[in-house]
């Protein structure tokens, strides 16, 4: 059994540190690398670069480099043109994995990624994880809007729902990874920005195949174990930047780090609703109606 995983990495000023850790790039992605090589599982990592900043850093991992202008680079295309090359490889591997170069997936992740996949990918459910950043002394959900509060019920297991299932990666197994790259969600031919969801560029790479607009999963859902989640669903985002800046972003309404990784899960929990056609329409009237406003601005 073998993965591929494949890391784009975006270096337009390599030896620039970010805060708060006053760290470069490259201390986040050989932080990554040390995670992955710790599986166990035969692991090949591929890093999709643009110049040659990697040929001395003692990367003893595969670097492709991809010929991009300024414009494409700033647009997030590099993370698409990972692709091509993934696509090459359906036959090789067992397991694919898209990932941006500053999340940290372990062992812990894949045990539990592959336990419950086998599980839900019957009923046609993603199996999701939570990216966490550290501060106060604590662990913060970055991407959770509101608690997890909704479930579901599969095989006398409960599992909630994750309203917004975004964590910079994707993994799937070899059959689901060949159905992947039949769709239009593989190609490139579709837009992130719509009644449901509002993906950027390198979003719409890093979601996969399980963004709430796609017609392959039916939810994104994480196993409830007692009054808590499974572990195992829970990433790190080592560069931390999120937390740092939460308190600016709230102010452009863009709201991260709202929840504690203690406090994720609601006091009260309700079965999951599915949405309705009215539901959909009553969302797609309030989307025409505020693209309209922005063009009156």
């Amino acid at each position: 059994m073998k993965i591929a995983v494949h890391i784009p990495f975006y270096n337009q000023s390599p030896e620039e540190t970010q805060r708060p850790l006053n760290k470069n790039k490259i201390f986040f992605l050989k932080k990554s690398l040390l995670s992955l090589e710790s599986l166990k599982i035969r692991t090949n990592i591929y890093i999709h670069t643009h110049n040659n900043y990697l040929d001395d850093k003692n990367i003893k991992h595969k670097i492709i480099k991809h010929k991009l202008n300024n414009d494409e680079l700033k647009k997030g295309y590099l993370t698409w043109v990972v692709r091509k090359f993934m696509e090459k490889q359906a036959n090789d591997y067992d397991y694919f994995m898209y990932k941006e170069h500053d999340i940290i997936f372990n062992q812990k992740n894949f045990n539990y990624w592959k336990k419950y996949n086998s599980i839900l990918k019957k009923h046609d459910f993603n199996t999701g994880f939570l990216v966490l950043e550290k501060g106060n002394k604590k662990y913060y959900s970055i991407h959770s809007q509101e608690k997890l509060k909704e479930y579901i019920d599969i095989n006398n297991t409960r599992f909630f729902v994750v309203n917004f299932p975004y964590y910079c990666c994707w993994i799937y197994d070899r059959t689901e990874f060949k159905k992947f790259i039949n769709t239009k969600w593989w190609k490139f031919n579709w837009n992130g920005k719509n009644y449901l969801t509002f993906y950027g560029i390198t979003e719409m790479s890093a979601i996969g195949w399980h963004g709430l607009n796609m017609d392959r999963y039916k939810l994104t859902l994480i196993p409830k174990i007692n009054k808590f989640v499974d572990e195992g669903c829970f990433l790190i985002h080592s560069t931390n930047n999120y937390f740092y800046r939460r308190k600016h972003m709230m102010l452009s309404g863009r709201y991260v780090c709202k929840f504690s990784k203690n406090d994720l899960v609601g006091n009260k929990l309700f079965k999951y609703r599915y949405i309705t056609k009215i539901d959909k329409f009553i969302l797609k009237l309030k989307f025409s109606l505020r693209t309209i406003l922005r063009l009156y601005k």
